[in-house]
This record gives structure tokens, sequence and C-alpha cells, in this order.
């Protein structure tokens, strides 16, 4: 059974073997090179970030990020978790990990951006209580952005 881990420097690695097949699954291509290239170094581009794992640490299967936008904004990152793993709970747990830790750090609110075909992640933002909100960065990908109040 997969369990959610913090990120430490041994996962690199197996992290990026992760994003290289799991993004084309969803329509979408790893670029460590470009636009994402944060994720060569994770403890400097995020608040925190955490790794779904299975054997021992040494397959990751799915992650999540925090980011920081500002001093009360933060933004969910890099929520991936194989297709064969979805619908068990596992997006939903590391966005809980996610949104649980943004609230322990003080921020008001939290955003996201996504992509419209992937409707079963914007269901599970929507069913955690993300609401449609005005497009906030520049990703040339994105055409969905959402914010949840962590007040509430």
């Amino acid at each position: 059974m997969p369990a959610i881990e913090p990120y430490q420097p041994h996962l690199a690695a197996p992290l990026r073997a992760f994003l290289a097949r799991c993004l084309p699954e969803s329509g979408r291509t790893f670029d460590p090179e470009g636009r994402h290239a944060h994720l060569l170094d994770v403890e400097a581009a995020y608040e925190a970030f955490w790794c779904l794992v299975e054997d021992g640490a040494e397959v990751v299967v799915g992650c999540v990020g925090v980011r920081a936008l500002s001093e009360d904004v933060c933004e969910l990152k890099t929520l991936f978790v194989y297709e064969r793993l979805q619908g068990q709970g596992w997006g939903r747990r590391l966005a809980e990990q996610a949104i649980g830790l943004a609230r322990s750090r003080g921020f008001r609110a939290m955003r996201l951006d996504t992509i419209s075909t992937s409707a079963n992640a914007i269901g599970l933002y929507r069913r955690l209580g993300f609401r449609d909100f005005d497009r906030y960065d520049d990703n040339p990908q994105a055409d969905v952005f959402m914010e949840l109040d962590l007040a509430r």
C-alpha cells in the first residue's frame, strides 16, 4: 500500500522518473529543462512537498507541493497520481496534506491552475472547496484557475 512521505533528496531521481511517466498519461509532457525546472530543486522551490511512495520509498507513484505566492497566498502545485491509483482517494489525501500545511502556516488562500481536460482533478478541487478564480499567473498551458479560502 502506498504511503505519503515528505520529500527527501533521495526521492529526486524516483520523482523525476515518476513525472516522466505520469504526465504523458494525462496528455502532458515533463519538461525538466523548461517549465518543470523547479522540480530539479524541490527544497528551494516549495514550502513543502510530499511523495506518494510504494515499495519502501523506492517508487514514487504520486506527489503534491505547496509554493508561496505571497505572504498570505500559496499555490497547490504538481498534484499527480498514476492513473492506476486514481479513484482510490490518494489524490484527495495528497491535496488535504497540502491544504493542512497551508492552514498551519497561516496562508489565507490557496490557488491552483490546471487544464480543462483534467475533469477528474477539477471535480476533486471543487469537492475540496476550491472555486473558480481569475487568471493569476502566466502559465500558457493552464485555462482553469481556482482558489480555496483557507479561513473556512
